[in-house]
């Protein structure tokens, strides 16, 4: 799967005029979270003991760890010292 163009492509729907009348365009405000390092990727998978799904995994790297998205956006791992 490739993610070519998705940070693009997202900052130009932001500065369409409608861009407020997506659903959940006030709270995401068509922004991703940063990028995980393929290290990151691996601290979360050691953390729920599970490997994550290659697409999302690539998604994670290439993309970003949450943001814009459906509704209200994607929600991101949060970087707490709690599980």
């Amino acid at each position: 799967m490739t993610w070519d163009g998705v940070r693009d492509r997202l900052a130009r729907l932001a500065k369409r005029r409608d861009a407020r009348s997506v659903s959940g365009a006030s709270a995401h405000g068509f922004r991703l979270a940063p990028r995980l390092s393929e290290r990151d990727v691996e601290a979360v998978e050691g953390q729920f003991g599970a490997s994550l799904p290659e697409p999302y995994r690539s998604f994670l790297v290439e993309v970003g760890a949450g943001g814009a998205g459906p509704g209200y956006g994607l929600l991101g791992f949060g970087r707490s010292g709690r599980r």
